[in-house]
């Protein structure tokens, strides 16, 4: 599985020197070294060979629930923004909407981000070298809890994940405001205390409602980061949908692969060629022993009706007649039936004098030359032998000759 990196960005105006923290997770989850921050171009040369996951401050980003019947996506993301108009203070038309998910009865999760705001981003982005997978708002980072909710405080901001998937984010001056009723309320309220930089946890706890001092919990910076780190990897592309999807860089994957696509379908269509024709030259042989059966089975019972099953009508006669007698069709039998087991054998010719059959077949190898001699012994009485074997081009040419023993 593919490394990830996760970034977070500071909410100010961006550029490729603005501050950001970040971290590296292996496929399994696992932190590849320590949290670091720094100017955002300074996370660049991380950036190559992993999936890049950057979290934006949520506070500009609402997360909203439109009811909209269909299921093909295309079509609901350009039924969105007027599902949702009443509902949003700005244009629609200066508003970028990214579909998250679908709950029950055709309602979906909607993410909605101002387009000169998040362009903004992405151009700070693409100035630092970087190019991001997928573009989320922080407090998406944080799990869900089974129920309830949970919050944490960071650099006194308030972020809160609710248990059906949804939150928001908002700063601290609202904690009071979002949180009326003590009932509702969280049962614990975790509090960042940076290492080297802004306010500490006990600074910030001091500036907290005095109901709020018992619930409260401290979390370092690596501890929140790596909590973040680890949850928004599981995440899909988020805002980079429709607009801002990666367009070109798919169509160059896509480009990338199709030399060996195309390369996939000859190779392809190939196997399936030699397959038809094997099958074809089987079909033909078969036809062919089948043919020589029928013929056989005239000669030896010229007044009979034709049947499915001709050696159910020969074998009784066989059984009760000289032995001698019926010697050369027991082993045409025999060979027959020999055959059909083996594969990849041509019968060119049969000869039959004196209660001894000489035998012409053109085969791949001498092992299924063998193969055919030991079936014929093992399923008969008689004695069979390999008189020679000839290379014939790409097969070998083999003479047997099977015979009663005395």
């Amino acid at each position: 599985m593919a490394e990830h990196l996760i970034i977070w960005l500071d909410d100010e105006l961006p550029t490729r020197e603005s501050p950001a923290r970040w971290l590296v997770l292996d496929g399994q989850g696992n932190r590849v070294g320590h949290p670091q921050q720094g100017p955002l171009d300074a996370a660049a040369s991380l950036a190559e060979q992993r999936r890049v996951v950057v979290l934006l401050h949520g506070e500009s980003l609402l997360l909203l629930t439109a009811s909209i019947p269909g299921r093909n996506r295309n079509t609901i993301l350009k039924a969105i923004p007027y599902a949702l108009e009443d509902r949003l203070a700005e244009d629609i038309e200066t508003l970028h909407f990214a579909l998250l998910g679908k709950a029950e009865d055709d309602r979906h999760t909607v993410l909605v981000g101002n387009r000169k705001w998040l362009a903004a981003r992405l151009d700070a982005l693409r100035e630092a070298g970087i190019q991001a997978d997928a573009l989320l708002p922080d407090y998406l980072a944080l799990p869900a809890p089974a129920t309830g909710e949970s919050a944490v405080v960071s650099r006194e901001r308030l972020l809160v994940r609710l248990a059906d998937g949804h939150g928001f984010a908002a700063p601290l001056d609202y904690l009071d405001a979002v949180w009326t009723d003590t009932d509702t309320a969280p049962q614990a309220l975790e509090v960042e205390d940076p290492a080297a930089d802004g306010a500490s946890a006990e600074q910030v706890i001091a500036k907290l409602p005095a109901r709020w001092q018992s619930l409260v919990a401290s979390i370092s910076s690596d501890q929140l980061l790596t909590r973040l780190a680890r949850e928004a990897c599981k995440l899909g592309p988020g805002l980079l949908q429709g607009a801002l999807a990666r367009k070109r860089e798919t169509a160059g994957k896509l480009a990338a692969w199709r030399l060996p696509a195309a390369l996939a379908a000859l190779s392809l269509l190939v196997a399936t060629g030699l397959w038809g024709a094997d099958v074809w030259r089987l079909q033909q042989e078969a036809a062919a022993l089948e043919g020589y059966s029928d013929t056989l089975y005239r000669r030896i019972l010229p007044n009979a009706r034709p049947t499915a099953d001709p050696r159910s009508r020969i074998e009784p006669l066989l059984a009760g007649g000289d032995d001698s007698d019926h010697t050369g069709i027991a082993m045409i039998s025999t060979l027959g039936l020999a055959m059909n087991d083996t594969a990849g054998i041509e019968l060119q010719q049969i000869s039959y004098r004196n209660n001894r059959l000489e035998i012409r077949v053109v085969v791949p190898t001498a092992e299924t030359l063998e193969t055919l001699r030991q079936s014929l012994e093992a399923s008969s009485p008689y004695r069979v032998a390999i008189s020679s074997a000839n290379a014939e081009g790409e097969a070998l040419e083999g003479r047997m000759t099977m015979e009663a023993s005395p």
